[in-house]
């Protein structure tokens, strides 16, 4: 409810401020998960969604507000914003869908990861742009992070796009 009533708060700030197609951060206060500062009015969607997401806990198999898994996560988020359905875990996410290398990467594309010792892909989030993702972890449930920290970097393996083809 709080996130609700933030979201809500910022885009009645940003429209009344007079700012076109980007707008400042959002917050969320329970986890510090800061979205990216430069949003495309046609991803305010998207950003929202993932807003009432953040803090969400994670529980493998898990697909509701109750509890997680990342690429549960990624499904239900492409379905509920774009009306896309694409399967369930991470690497038949990984095997469909357009690849892309890090550079073309856009908002609400797939981000993939692969552990360091398989090399088998075990982890996948959404691309919020400013080179930061939405991803359901482990130990902290729906968060954002930036694929330049160290973790992630070293285990980024590509990315899928679903969406603007």
């Amino acid at each position: 409810m709080i996130r609700t009533v933030l979201f809500t708060i910022a885009l009645v700030q940003i429209f009344a401020c007079g700012l076109p197609a980007r707008y400042g951060k959002i917050q969320d206060n329970k986890n510090n998960n800061v979205l990216p500062s430069s949003i495309p009015s046609e991803n305010y969607e998207l950003m929202g969604v993932i807003n009432e997401w953040l803090g969400t806990p994670y529980e493998y198999g898990g697909n509701s507000q109750r509890g997680i898994d990342c690429s549960g996560f990624t499904a239900l988020i492409m379905s509920e914003v774009y009306d896309l359905k694409i399967p369930r875990t991470a690497l038949d996410q990984y095997n469909s869908g357009g690849r892309l290398r890090r550079g073309d990467l856009q908002v609400g594309d797939l981000v993939f990861f692969r552990d360091i010792r398989s090399r088998g892909i075990d982890h996948v989030g959404i691309y919020l742009g400013d080179n930061r993702f939405a991803h359901a972890t482990e130990s902290a449930g729906v968060v954002i992070s930036d694929l330049a920290e160290e973790y992630y970097n070293q285990r980024f393996s590509g990315g899928r796009r679903y969406i603007h083809e």
